[in-house]
C-alpha cells in the first residue's frame, strides 16, 4: 500500500494537471474510504455535479449524504 506522499509524488508534474488529478483522488476517497461509508452517498467534481449553478467558483468537490 502506498503512502500519501508516494501517491502524490506519482501525479503529473504540471501544477494544473496535478490539481485535477488530486481532485479526482479526493472524490474517489470520499466515496470509498471506510470512514465515510454511510456518510457520503455520492461525490462529484463541481464541474460534474448535476446541481451546479454556474462556472467554477472555487468549489472543487461536492459530497452528498447517504
Amino acid at each position: 500500500m502506498a503512502t500519501f506522499d508516494q501517491l502524490y509524488s506519482r501525479l503529473d508534474s504540471d501544477r494544473n494537471v496535478r490539481g485535477k488529478q488530486f481532485e479526482r483522488i479526493c472524490v474517489w476517497f470520499l466515496e470509498n474510504a471506510p470512514r465515510y461509508k454511510g456518510k457520503v452517498k455520492k461525490a462529484w467534481l463541481f464541474t460534474e455535479w448535476p446541481e451546479r449553478w454556474g462556472p467554477d467558483c472555487g468549489v472543487d468537490a461536492i459530497a452528498g449524504r447517504g
